[in-house]
């Protein structure tokens, strides 16, 4: 019990710790504008630093969608080769064969889904107009 080691804590400091002791005297006009001056610079670089992180978000999770999309579309192309040659499964025994429905079906989502993932990813990255 004597050797416990506690995490450590991050100090968390205040605004007013920044400004001078003097100048936070009781009826300093100037501490007032003071202290409302770093406050609106605060303000602004958390703006910035969530702007920043939102970008950041946004360019990963666009990124992966990119990727899913992408093997989405080669294991689709991967499929419509294997149909087309009749490509022999050695592990069944038997050569590779979807029905025409299913094969239209499989074309149709897989280009309803790049599409729309594109789209979204794209609407997303690029809004009309910037909050």
């Amino acid at each position: 019990m004597g050797n416990e080691t506690r995490p450590k804590v991050k100090e968390e400091r205040h605004i007013s710790d920044l400004i001078p002791p003097a100048a936070l005297e009781a009826g300093n006009a100037a501490s007032d504008k003071e202290l409302r001056a770093y406050q609106k610079d605060d303000h602004h670089q958390l703006d910035i630093l969530g702007r920043r992180e939102h970008l950041q978000a946004k360019k990963r999770m666009g990124g992966r969608v990119f990727w899913l999309v992408t093997a989405w579309l080669l294991v689709t192309m991967l499929m419509l080769w294997m149909q087309g040659t009749g490509c022999f499964l050695p592990w069944s025994g038997q050569t590779f064969y979807l029905s025409d429905t299913v094969l239209l079906a499989l074309i149709t989502t897989t280009t309803a889904n790049v599409a729309l993932f594109l789209t979204i990813v794209i609407q997303h990255l690029f809004p009309k107009e910037i909050k």
